[in-house]
Protein backbone atom coordinates (compact mmCIF):
# COMPACT_ATOMS: atom_id res chain seq x y z
CA UNK A 1 0.00 0.00 0.00
CA UNK A 2 1.40 3.78 -0.85
CA UNK A 3 3.09 5.58 1.58
CA UNK A 4 2.65 9.37 2.13
CA UNK A 5 5.89 11.61 3.95
CA UNK A 6 5.95 14.58 4.45
CA UNK A 7 9.37 16.54 5.35
CA UNK A 8 9.17 20.17 7.11
CA UNK A 9 12.01 22.31 7.39
CA UNK A 10 12.91 25.93 7.28
CA UNK A 11 16.12 27.21 5.21
CA UNK A 12 18.12 29.73 6.28
CA UNK A 13 20.61 29.92 4.01
CA UNK A 14 20.05 31.85 0.71
CA UNK A 15 16.66 29.97 -1.15
CA UNK A 16 18.50 30.27 -4.77
CA UNK A 17 21.73 28.54 -3.29
CA UNK A 18 19.56 25.93 -1.42
CA UNK A 19 17.80 25.30 -4.97
CA UNK A 20 20.87 25.08 -6.30
CA UNK A 21 21.71 22.51 -4.23
CA UNK A 22 18.43 20.49 -4.25
CA UNK A 23 18.46 20.88 -8.20
CA UNK A 24 21.87 18.17 -7.45
CA UNK A 25 19.82 15.91 -5.50
CA UNK A 26 16.78 15.87 -7.53
CA UNK A 27 17.91 13.30 -9.44
CA UNK A 28 19.24 10.98 -6.57
CA UNK A 29 15.63 11.08 -4.91
CA UNK A 30 14.40 10.43 -8.20
CA UNK A 31 16.39 7.37 -8.82
CA UNK A 32 15.39 6.02 -5.17
CA UNK A 33 13.80 3.15 -4.92
CA UNK A 34 10.04 3.33 -3.87
CA UNK A 35 9.83 6.37 -5.01
CA UNK A 36 6.72 7.45 -6.86
CA UNK A 37 6.91 11.46 -6.79
CA UNK A 38 8.07 14.13 -4.97
CA UNK A 39 6.80 17.97 -4.57
CA UNK A 40 8.72 20.05 -3.45
CA UNK A 41 7.46 23.32 -1.36
CA UNK A 42 9.27 26.47 -0.75
CA UNK A 43 8.16 29.38 0.60
CA UNK A 44 9.84 33.35 0.12
CA UNK A 45 10.42 32.83 4.22
CA UNK A 46 12.47 29.94 3.77
CA UNK A 47 9.66 27.62 5.24
CA UNK A 48 9.79 24.55 3.23
CA UNK A 49 7.37 21.13 2.98
CA UNK A 50 8.10 18.50 1.03
CA UNK A 51 5.61 15.75 0.10
CA UNK A 52 6.68 12.24 -1.18
CA UNK A 53 4.68 9.34 -2.12
CA UNK A 54 6.13 5.85 -2.10
CA UNK A 55 5.14 2.49 -3.27
CA UNK A 56 5.51 0.82 0.46
CA UNK A 57 6.26 1.09 3.73
CA UNK A 58 9.62 0.10 3.92
CA UNK A 59 10.53 2.24 1.02
CA UNK A 60 9.60 5.32 2.60
CA UNK A 61 11.44 3.98 6.22
CA UNK A 62 14.51 3.10 3.94
CA UNK A 63 14.11 6.93 2.64
CA UNK A 64 13.76 8.72 5.96
CA UNK A 65 16.60 6.59 7.47
CA UNK A 66 18.88 7.23 4.35
CA UNK A 67 21.27 9.55 3.18
CA UNK A 68 19.15 11.83 1.56
CA UNK A 69 17.74 12.51 4.53
CA UNK A 70 20.38 12.21 6.47
CA UNK A 71 22.12 15.18 4.13
CA UNK A 72 19.01 17.57 4.65
CA UNK A 73 19.99 16.93 8.23
CA UNK A 74 23.34 18.40 8.29
CA UNK A 75 23.14 21.05 5.80
CA UNK A 76 23.98 24.01 8.16
CA UNK A 77 21.50 26.06 6.06
CA UNK A 78 18.90 23.96 7.10
CA UNK A 79 16.84 23.84 10.69
CA UNK A 80 13.81 22.31 12.25
CA UNK A 81 13.64 19.07 9.98
CA UNK A 82 11.00 16.95 10.81
CA UNK A 83 8.88 13.88 9.36
CA UNK A 84 5.50 12.66 9.63
CA UNK A 85 3.83 9.44 7.59
CA UNK A 86 0.84 7.82 6.78
CA UNK A 87 -0.77 5.10 4.69
CA UNK A 88 -2.48 6.76 1.91
CA UNK A 89 -6.49 6.33 1.93
CA UNK A 90 -7.14 5.36 -1.61
CA UNK A 91 -11.12 5.66 -1.30
CA UNK A 92 -10.55 9.41 -0.35
CA UNK A 93 -7.90 10.10 -2.60
CA UNK A 94 -9.35 8.84 -5.12
CA UNK A 95 -12.40 11.09 -4.61
CA UNK A 96 -9.91 14.62 -4.67
CA UNK A 97 -8.62 13.18 -7.93
CA UNK A 98 -5.56 11.43 -6.70
CA UNK A 99 -5.03 8.71 -8.97
CA UNK A 100 -1.90 7.49 -8.19
CA UNK A 101 -2.96 6.38 -5.13
CA UNK A 102 -3.85 2.79 -5.82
Amino acid sequence: MSVLLTVSYRVSEDLEAFRATAAEVAAKIAGAPGVRWKIWGLSPDGSAVSAYLFETAEAADAFANGPIIAGLKANPGVQGVTMASATVDPMLSQVTRASFAT
